[in-house]
């Protein structure tokens, strides 16, 4: 094999090789693990503040609930103290006023005590879901994950084996060829050596005119297109 074909070789690993690197930067399944991750930190997220509330509610309806007591407590009080007798007017309509403030403050607590009741049901019947969910979203996460490993694995398992094919590749070509190729690469997008195909350029599909097959013979290792301008390659 000579210097120019092992060139071609190289043009054709290093496309490869830039291929595969596009494909590991645009994996469908990173764009997939991405969504499903921010899918399942909302539902993390959902989680801790539904247990957060729960916990609020609960600590809500035992403050109520101490709240209603000490009410209830003091009415009783006020109850003694009217049926007890013995008041004046004025002190009478003063206890009758405090029961009466009282009992609208008891109706209220009892309402705010049965909505947060109502709350507190709905929020434990809530958990579970939002629980669920999390735990779904969590587990398509780990096997999405892993299925992805596998494919990242074999796509950096191929590009090694082609960046050692460079190496090798390398080793077998002089700096100053290397350095024509390197310096023409952007031009031709990555392709400037092309082979030669029934007198055909492979690069342009323009056939090649007799000064060009002269100088294939003469100087195959300095040989270009006189259409696209590639290193023409003699197949093997």
């Amino acid at each position: 094999m000579t210097e120019l074909q092992n060139l071609y070789r190289l043009q054709q690993a290093d496309l490869q090789v830039e291929q595969l690197q596009k494909e590991l930067k645009s994996l469908p399944v990173i764009a997939a693990f991405q969504q499903l991750q921010n899918e399942a930190v909302a539902a993390k997220k959902a989680v801790t503040e539904a247990e957060n509330r729960l916990k609020d509610c609960k600590k809500k309806i035992r403050r109520l609930e101490f709240d209603l007591q000490q009410v209830e407590a003091e009415q009783k009080n006020i109850q003694a103290e009217l049926y007890g007798g013995g008041h004046k007017a004025k002190e009478l309509a003063s206890l009758e006023k405090k029961a009466g403030t009282l009992k609208r403050e008891q109706a209220g607590l009892e309402e705010k005590l049965l909505a947060a009741m109502d709350t507190k049901e709905a929020l434990e019947q809530e958990l579970p879901e939002v629980r669920k969910k999390y735990k779904k979203l969590y587990g398509k996460l780990l096997a999405l994950q892993k299925s992805g490993n596998a494919e990242i694995h074999e796509l950096k398992s191929r590009l090694a084996r082609l960046q050692e094919e460079q190496e090798t590749l390398k080793a077998q070509i002089s700096e100053t060829l290397l350095a024509e190729y390197r310096k023409r690469r952007a031009q031709y997008r990555g392709k400037p050596l092309a082979y030669i195909e029934n007198d055909i350029c492979c690069g342009c599909r323009v056939v090649i005119s007799f000064t060009v097959k002269r100088s294939l013979q003469q100087s195959p290792d300095n040989t270009y297109c006189e259409n696209c301008g590639r290193l023409l390659v003699p197949r093997e």
